[in-house]
C-alpha cells in the first residue's frame, strides 16, 4: 500500500515537471542573415510570450531600423524583420519582447558598418546649365578681343 502511494507521487511529480518543462522549453531566437550593413534586411524568428506586437530592440542602441514584429497568438513571431540603421560596426545583440513584457529572445547580429547615406536627391545632369556659363565667358572674350582689333585699326 505505501508503495503504491510513493509510485503515484513519483507518477505525479514526473508528470507536473515534463509539463512544465515543456511550456517553458523554447526554440532560441534565430535571425537571418547574423551579420551585414546598413540597409540590410534582416528576418527574425522567435518564440515570445503573448498575442499581438512585439518589441525589437538593440543592445546597444541605434541598430534596429524600421522594426516590423507581430506574434501568431501562439508564442511565435508570424512575422519580424528589420532593416540595419547606420549605426557603428559592432557586436549587438537583438531582442524580441512581447506584449506580456517576458525576458524576451535574443541573439546576436555582427554589423559590419561602411558608408552611410548622408541624404539628398539625385538628379539628371542638365548640360546646357552646365556649359552656359563657359559660353557666356569666350563670347564676352570674344567681344573685348573684336572691341581691340577694331580699336587699333581705326588708329592706324
Amino acid at each position: 500500500m505505501r508503495f503504491m502511494k510513493l509510485l503515484g507521487i513519483v507518477l505525479a511529480v514526473t508528470i507536473i515537471s515534463s509539463l512544465t518543462a515543456s511550456a517553458i522549453a523554447r526554440p532560441p531566437m534565430t535571425i537571418s542573415p547574423i551579420s551585414g550593413a546598413a540597409g540590410t534586411i534582416v528576418a527574425i524568428k522567435a518564440y515570445v510570450l503573448g498575442e499581438g506586437s512585439c518589441i525589437i530592440s538593440s543592445s546597444p542602441n541605434g541598430l534596429i531600423s524600421n522594426p516590423v514584429c507581430t506574434l501568431d497568438g501562439r508564442g511565435a513571431t508570424e512575422s519580424a524583420s528589420f532593416t540595419v540603421a547606420c549605426a557603428p560596426a559592432g557586436v549587438y545583440t537583438v531582442t524580441v519582447t512581447g506584449p506580456e513584457g517576458d525576458g524576451g529572445d535574443s541573439a546576436v547580429f555582427n554589423n559590419e558598418g561602411g558608408p552611410c547615406a548622408v541624404g539628398g536627391i539625385v538628379m539628371p545632369v542638365n548640360t546646357v546649365a552646365l556649359v552656359s556659363p563657359w559660353v557666356a565667358a569666350i563670347g564676352a572674350v570674344g567681344c573685348i578681343g573684336t572691341v581691340v582689333v577694331v580699336a587699333k585699326r581705326c588708329r592706324s
